[in-house]
């Protein structure tokens, strides 16, 4: 099956072609389409969908879509759904980063038991041919470091860091991170309803 990723993030479409290899992703632009895809809801799973029925109505291809971000529960699970946008006009993820940690400092988030965070996502699947809508969602649990450690990954990779190990995701090779990751357990819920539905 061809499904449109709406999104022309690079990266985004190397990791979730990796996991639904048994189907073509395409970007946006292979479609032909360069729109601005709102996403207004608060929550992941809302602007997942909000984003595929979006795309849906431009394309007659499937359309998957993504939200995902961090949340910080000292921080009352900010950044949330604004992870991606939080900080702008900054855009540098080493200075958002930084920000973030003060942030933390300035509210006494000191052990990493305070510092407890999941970066969560939300898949949406539309077939508007078939009448289907559905949404997966999955976690990844983990705390924030105090600095940014490893040089792999992006976003806030260097900080997030695996209770189990206690490595930033930023540490792990992009094959470690992509067995665990957030958008891969949710990207393998979403191919087996794809593998069912054939």
């Amino acid at each position: 099956m061809e499904i449109v990723l709406a999104t022309n993030n690079q990266k985004k479409v190397d990791e979730i072609q990796k996991v639904l290899n048994n189907h073509k992703v395409l970007t946006l632009k292979d479609v032909g389409i360069c729109v601005e895809i709102p996403e207004d809801q608060n929550t992941f799973k809302g602007n997942a969908l909000q984003k595929a029925l979006y795309v849906s109505n431009l394309t007659n291809y499937p359309v998957i879509a993504d939200d995902s971000g961090l949340s910080i529960t000292g921080l009352n699970n900010f950044p949330g759904v604004y992870s991606a946008r939080w900080a702008l006009p900054e855009t540098d993820y080493d200075i958002i980063n930084k920000l973030l940690l003060k942030k933390m400092s300035d509210h006494n988030l000191i052990d990493k038991f305070s510092r407890d965070a999941s970066f969560i996502c939300a898949i949406a699947f539309v077939d508007k041919i078939k009448g289907i809508k559905e949404v997966f969602e999955k976690t990844l649990k983990g705390y924030i470091s105090n600095e940014q450690i490893g040089n792999n990954g992006f976003a806030y990779d260097k900080i997030f860091t695996l209770y189990d190990n206690n490595k930033t995701l930023a540490q792990l090779s992009f094959e470690e991170k992509n067995q665990i990751s957030h958008r891969k357990l949710a990207c393998d819920e979403l191919n087996k309803y794809l593998e069912n539905i054939k």
